[in-house]
């Protein structure tokens, strides 16, 4: 009996493979334009003053956000993908009391498709990943069930 539950499990894992679309060309270069694109900091002020120069009403106005992005440079075994750690601060420093928004932008492949995808990994306590991206150790232990998809 274990042994025909064996060869199931492995029959099913062969057809996923085989299954799985290779990534595009065109996702090959999205990833490598994340490579080069997706680091540094970032804010919309811009935005929130045309908005305000537009009389955009006052609930569709964006507020104004200062986003940081660091590439992960260690591997991460808990989640796979090209991992990028974010978080969003209230005035664009890297103080823990003004971050929020705290996880990581993860790429892969999707299998059905071969396109690069980008999910938003939150972290559901993003309290001890604060500034991470200075401290990538710790970024190693970090596993889906840490995240909000």
């Amino acid at each position: 009996m274990h042994r025909i539950v064996a060869t199931a499990l492995l029959l099913a894992a062969a057809v996923a493979t085989q299954a799985a679309t290779p990534p595009t060309p065109q996702s090959a270069r999205a990833l490598t334009l994340v490579k080069q694109w997706v680091h540094g900091q970032y804010n919309n002020k811009p935005q929130f003053e045309r908005d305000i120069a537009a009389k955009v009403p006052a609930g569709e106005i964006h507020r104004v956000m200062n986003q940081f992005f660091a590439p992960v440079t260690v591997e991460v075994p808990g989640i796979e993908g090209y991992l990028v750690y974010q978080h969003a601060s209230a005035d664009g420093s890297l103080e823990p009391r003004t971050l929020f928004r705290i996880g990581l932008l993860q790429y892969i492949t999707d299998p059905d498709s071969g396109r690069l995808i980008q999910r938003e990994l939150n972290f559901k306590n993003g309290e001890p990943w604060k500034n991470a991206h200075q401290k990538q150790e710790l970024l190693k232990k970090a596993t889906m069930a840490d995240v909000n998809v």
